[in-house]
């Protein structure tokens, strides 16, 4: 039975259909980089904090990643912003149903986003006033982002399920739908957060450096601390790559079978790209974060044809109506250059900053000591 489905938008697209693909798989991947931050970072501070409590390194840590967690969730929320909106404008009859589907679930990111923000703030700016409770707060504050992931991993797979829809709604108009139950589910969960720990692992090296000139052992320290993370997650997630990959449906599957597949060549890239990024941070840091960047383009152009295969035997977003309206996209364009620029001035600015105001804050302590 062929599944109910809502008819696209009847506005055309205001680019082609490739344009936006391309703008979608770009914006994307700038928002992956900040947001695994604010997930993986959130984890590894909670757990940070608690350790602090008898480890000094843990303890400074924790201070650095929730300093650094507030900043990284504004450039998350920020460059999510664009993807959501491409999204919307190819596969929206798609989106908004399956949101419809998990309706109360699906609003409950808000205010979950805001409580996990708050939480950051206070863990950055009120450490003292929370005494012995800051660890269980950034605790909350990062259950609370993981929830959101999950919110949306669940609402992206049912998203691409149109056949389930109609046997959804049948059973049940409340608007309460938890999608656990799709096999392909926890994999995606659990690539989601072992990949978001390996990026963090790469955060906490380069953040390493505003730490060299004040205290030299521990910026060594929360280097090898975040080489060792990223080299840990991304040997697990091979493992849960496989175990995503075989969670596949079949026809999606044939993606990557059947010889030497363009999917199955850029898998490998991003394998190769990954496992030499382990390498490359040792060396030279920037050059294995490039490494580690390229592994996130590639997951992200390998996500978009997991799409189109999913939703192919319903949905071809070549049949849209398009109605290129290059005005506007250059506007974007421009608007989009400018936009990078400042936030990579302020990514400078932020981190200049955070070096001096450690460089202060160790001459203030060196005075005070007898």
């Amino acid at each position: 039975m062929m599944p109910i489905m809502p008819l696209p938008d009847a506005v055309p697209v205001p680019a082609p259909i490739w344009l936006v693909h391309f703008l979608l798989l770009l914006t994307f991947t700038l928002h992956l980089v900040p947001m695994s931050f604010t997930l993986g970072g959130g984890i590894l501070a909670a757990v940070a904090a608690f350790r602090g409590r008898q480890d000094e390194n843990q303890r400074r840590l924790s201070q650095v990643l929730s300093r650094a967690l507030p900043p990284a969730t504004a450039f998350a929320i920020t460059t999510g912003v664009a993807p959501l909106l491409f999204v919307q404008v190819v596969y929206g009859q798609l989106f908004y149903t399956s949101s419809v589907l998990m309706a109360w679930l699906w609003l409950g990111v808000v205010p979950l986003l805001i409580a996990g923000y708050y939480g950051y703030y206070a863990c950055a700016l009120a450490p003292r006033v929370l005494g012995k409770h800051q660890p269980w707060v950034a605790a909350a504050s990062a259950v609370a982002f993981v929830a959101v992931g999950t919110l949306w991993v669940m609402n992206v797979l049912l998203m691409l399920s149109p056949e389930k829809w109609s046997g959804i709604y049948a059973r049940s108009t409340a608007g309460l739908y938890v999608n656990l139950a799709d096999p392909a589910v926890w994999p995606r969960i659990a690539h989601m957060l072992v990949g978001a720990l390996a990026v963090t692992g790469v955060w906490t090296a380069v953040l390493s450096r505003a730490q060299v000139l004040v205290a030299p052992e521990f910026a060594a320290w929360m280097r090898r601390q975040g080489i060792g993370l990223f080299t840990g997650a991304t040997a697990v997630n091979l493992a849960v790559g496989t175990w995503f990959l075989f969670s596949l449906p079949k026809p999606v599957l044939g993606l990557f079978s059947g010889g030497v597949t363009p999917s199955l060549v850029l898998l490998g890239l991003a394998i190769l790209l990954g496992v030499g990024a382990i390498g490359l941070l040792r060396i030279h840091l920037w050059l294995g974060t490039a490494a580690m960047a390229g592994t996130l383009a590639c997951m992200a152009i390998l996500r978009h044809q997991v799409r189109l295969s999913y939703v192919a035997p319903h949905f071809n977003p070549e049949t849209l109506a398009v109605q290129p309206q290059w005005g506007v996209f250059a506007i974007f364009a421009g608007a989009l250059v400018v936009g990078l620029g400042v936030v990579g001035w302020m990514t400078v600015t932020y981190l200049k900053a955070g070096r001096k105001k450690e460089a202060e804050s160790a001459g203030e302590a060196s005075t005070a000591s007898p």
